[in-house]
Formats: C-alpha cells, sequence, structure tokens
C-alpha cells in the first residue's frame, strides 16, 4: 500500500534528524502549542514516544494550569483520562505511557486536541500510524484538532480516504498550518 511506503519512508527520515536538531525543533514547537492553548481550559495530548515531536515537556507545562488528558487504549478504542502527574501513567499499548487511572473524560469535553503524526501535507491531511484509533476518535469530534510534526515530515499531497480525519492545524518546527474550512472566506 502506497500509504505503508510514505509512513516508512517518513519514520526513516525522522530517525536520521540529529538529536541537537531535534532539541531546537521541540523547543519551537512547545512554544508555539503553549502560546495557541493559552486561553484553553481542558487539554487532549498524546505522551510522545521514541523520536516523535517530544510533549513530555509541554505536558509537564500544561499540568501548571490546565486540565491534561492522555489517551489509553482500551479494547482497539482510544479513549481519555485526565492525570495530575507523570506519576498516573504506566507503560501501555505499543509501550507507550498512558493512563493507570480510571478518570475517564468524555472526548467533547476536551477543548483541543493535540495528535501524533507521522505525516502530514499542506491541506492539513494527517498521515497516523495506520492503526486509525486517532481517526475513530476523532470522527464526531468538533473541537479543535492539531496535529504535531517536523518539517521533515511534510509531504506533497497525502490523497486522504473518506475515514481520515484532517487537522484543523498542523505545528511544525518551521511552520503553522490552518485548514480552510468551507464556511471561510
Amino acid at each position: 500500500m502506497v500509504k505503508d511506503k510514505i509512513r516508512l519512508n517518513l519514520t526513516q527520515l525522522r530517525e536520521k534528524i540529529t538529536k541537537s536538531d531535534l532539541k531546537t525543533k521541540n523547543m519551537i514547537i512547545k512554544s508555539k502549542v503553549l502560546e495557541l492553548v493559552h486561553d484553553i481550559e481542558v487539554v487532549g495530548i498524546y505522551v510522545s514516544k521514541g523520536n516523535e515531536v517530544d510533549t513530555i515537556e509541554i505536558i509537564k507545562e500544561l499540568l501548571k494550569t490546565k486540565v491534561v488528558c492522555v489517551p489509553k487504549v482500551e479494547n482497539n478504542i482510544i479513549q481519555f483520562h485526565v492525570i495530575s502527574s507523570f506519576n498516573d501513567l504506566e507503560k501501555g499499548f505499543f509501550n507507550v505511557l498512558e493512563p493507570k487511572n480510571d478518570s475517564y473524560i468524555d472526548i467533547d469535553k476536551i477543548q483541543v486536541m493535540i495528535v501524533p503524526i507521522v505525516g502530514f501535507d499542506l491541506k492539513c491531511n494527517r498521515l497516523g500510524y495506520g492503526k486509525g484509533f486517532y481517526d475513530k476518535a476523532l470522527a464526531k469530534y468538533d473541537n479543535q484538532k492539531i496535529g504535531l510534526g517536523y518539517i521533515e515530515q511534510k509531504v506533497e499531497d497525502l490523497k486522504p480516504l473518506n475515514h481520515d480525519i484532517a487537522m484543523d492545524l498542523i505545528i511544525c518546527d518551521e511552520l503553522i498550518i490552518r485548514r480552510k474550512r468551507l464556511d471561510d472566506n
């Protein structure tokens, strides 16, 4: 499948970014994210793993002033739970840190959802890891969806399928892309 090849190529490109460059890129992205969610009370955000955009430092800042909700995979469905510290997390699905408490929150109460991406295009289409967890969770989610990535993950055109959920914003180290909606002028 074409998306699998793109996914593999982008993952390999991301692995080639030096630690020094990653540190700089992550600081830039963190600053952009914190500015955008300044007035938001309830934030959904993934806990980063490996060479994804680092959300650990973002979460540390958010925990000071926001209600922070992170995903947990249960029965092949993502559900979100409120955490108050990193002590609320343990290794779960795919060895990703997940909430160990039972503090489920309805997704509609989350004002902004920050989502991992493997790739993106300039139309705010997102390429994920291929399991469809976020596409299913966000299918009826009407609040703002933000994908985080590095400029190296940008592709020309992802050609989304009907079930693929586009982001409202893509934040990367070099730019912020806003999706144009039909009701925008």
